[in-house]
């Protein structure tokens, strides 16, 4: 019976080379992956950082009105479902803010400024609700108290990890397809003498016995 390619040496040793090599590139793309993320965050960190300091100054030098009117214009110029803004008393009143219709579900202010200091800088990540869409949040304890928050929608952030997890992933496939078949050509090559030598092993017979078995790369 002739033997199935599929239960060879050559075809088991293939697929040995190309599990490993799966398993290293699906390794370094997450890494990629993770790399990418880490530098997107801190991007967006860094930047809603510098929107907090030039708000903070805005009320210092023009007061509230001043920053009612910033406060509105950036939710035009960005969409009131992309950002929101908010000055919070430290009694919890919200003294001013951006259109808060979109935020009803952001409770204000979020329990995880409640050990801010004023001057500090602090950071969350949240899902919105029913949207599966992540926000971004930073906040800024002030001098007299009061908690200036800026929130974003990462839309940007998550569709150029999208497009990069694309490129990854269509890299990926190229890899596997050139990496399986330089695994059987380098695992045929192998194989090529042991299969030989083999075919020459089984055409001796009794009578044939004094012929040696010609070793080489051949």
């Amino acid at each position: 019976m002739r033997r199935s390619p599929f239960n060879t040496v050559t075809f088991r040793l293939t697929a040995w080379h190309l599990l490993l090599f799966t398993l290293v590139s699906a390794a370094i793309m997450a890494l990629a992956e993770a790399r990418l993320d880490a530098i997107l965050r801190a991007r967006t960190d860094h930047d809603l950082q510098e929107d907090l300091i030039e708000l903070r100054a805005d009320l210092t030098a023009a007061g509230l009105r001043k920053l009612q009117e910033a406060f509105d214009r950036e939710a035009k110029s960005n969409g009131p479902d992309v950002i929101v803004l908010a000055l919070v008393s430290d009694a919890g009143e919200i003294r001013a803010s951006s259109d808060l219709a979109p935020w009803t579900w952001l409770k204000l202010p979020p329990r995880e400024t409640a050990g801010l200091r004023p001057g500090d800088f602090g950071f969350s990540s949240l899902t919105h609700p029913g949207q599966d869409e992540r926000v971004r949040m930073a906040f800024l304890r002030l001098a007299d108290g009061q908690l200036l928050l800026l929130g974003h929608t990462l839309r940007e952030e998550d569709e150029m990890t999208e497009i990069f997890h694309g490129v990854l992933l269509l890299a990926l496939f190229g890899m596997l397809v050139t990496g399986c078949v330089m695994a059987w050509l380098i695992t045929r090559t192998a194989m090529a003498g042991v299969a030989r030598d083999k075919r020459m092993a089984s055409m001796m017979g009794r009578d044939r016995l004094g012929e040696r078995v010609v070793v080489g790369n051949d």
